[in-house]
């Protein structure tokens, strides 16, 4: 009887609807919210919108990858990828952007990618465009449940051979800022 049972569940559960629930924070709860340079991966990547790249175009970041006199529009969208996340309730689409892993040997966005720290970026949606809230090279960025003006709290982590740096950042109203560091002073 017991197996029985456990049988029907089982198949009740392949007949239930299968889209994302939504935990007490508004955000669905199979969002990915670690990131890491470590090329683990974006599980599921999105194009970045044309208005991202023309911010990122415009990044001094990432202008440093230009070679003397070439054109910014050079930079393609093949060079990032994205991933939405929500960092402010379930109607908030924001994107997460990190450097694309790409096949040419040199990439051309290789200059992107630090010693053990990559650069990351985060935007929000803002009267119809997109809206830079914090860019930081790290080697982890971890989106978190706690929150501080509506917004999600962001830590990121980085490592050298001796030392550890976590920097956990807030949300303002505006943009992310450093409230709390841990690591060599």
């Amino acid at each position: 009887m017991w197996r029985s049972m456990m049988a029907w569940f089982m198949v009740l559960g392949l007949f239930l609807p299968c889209g994302l629930s939504q935990n007490n924070q508004g955000a669905p709860s199979q969002e990915q919210t670690t990131f890491s340079m470590e090329r683990i991966g974006v599980r599921q990547p999105i194009d970045i919108p044309y208005s991202v790249l023309q911010l990122l175009r415009k990044d001094k970041y990432v202008l440093d990858c230009l070679e003397e006199g070439q054109d910014p529009n050079t930079i393609t969208s093949d060079w990032f990828v994205g991933s939405k996340i929500h960092l402010n309730g379930a109607r908030e689409i924001d994107l997460f952007v990190q450097s694309r892993e790409q096949s040419q040997v040199p990439a051309k966005n290789r200059c992107l990618l630090g010693a053990n720290v990559e650069r990351f970026w985060i935007f929000r949606p803002a009267r119809g465009r997109h809206e830079l809230v914090l860019e930081i090279s790290a080697h982890d960025l971890r989106v978190l449940d706690t929150r501080h003006n509506g917004y999600r709290d962001i830590e990121t982590t980085s490592q050298t051979a001796v030392s550890t740096t976590k920097l956990l950042f807030r949300f303002d109203g505006a943009r992310y800022h450093i409230a709390v560091g841990e690591g060599p002073g």
